[in-house]
């Protein structure tokens, strides 16, 4: 199945496949905790389903924003890595850690998080993806 677009609109694609807290919630775990197989994504603290899960990560390999290769130390496990389409979303999680450090009460933002965004954006996010490609390269 591939995800089709129903209008022209940036946002309306974006949200298409970005629209539930699971998918980004996901890409978190990827990108913060280097996290790439089915089990370890169940131990979110957000608490997600096996059902879930597994439609959602479905869903981002339809999407292209990962992909899904046999574990070769396990070959009942898959490997779950991030391409460059979802590493491109970086720059605009980033703009999330922000808005939430500014307006999120509970948040776990902190000032040297804040910082460390709002110095060089393009260079946080380029060093962030770096970081990603060479933790997923390693495993």
């Amino acid at each position: 199945m591939t995800y089709r677009i129903r209008t022209e609109c940036p946002f309306a694609y974006a949200l298409g496949i970005l629209g539930d807290k699971w998918t980004v919630l996901i890409l978190r775990e990827m990108f913060k905790h280097h996290k790439m197989q089915f089990n370890e994504f169940l131990e979110v603290e957000e608490g997600i389903s096996s059902n879930i899960l597994a439609n959602r990560l479905k869903k981002m390999e339809e999407a292209k924003l990962i992909t899904k290769t046999r574990n070769p130390n396990s070959r009942r496990e898959w490997i779950y890595r991030p391409t460059e389409k979802a590493l491109d979303l970086i720059p605009v999680l980033a703009e999330l850690i922000l808005w939430s450090g500014k307006y999120d009460p509970f948040t776990g933002v902190t000032k040297q998080h804040v910082e460390a965004i709002t110095k060089d954006r393009v260079q946080f996010s380029e060093n962030w993806k770096q970081q990603i490609r060479e933790k997923f390269q390693n495993k």
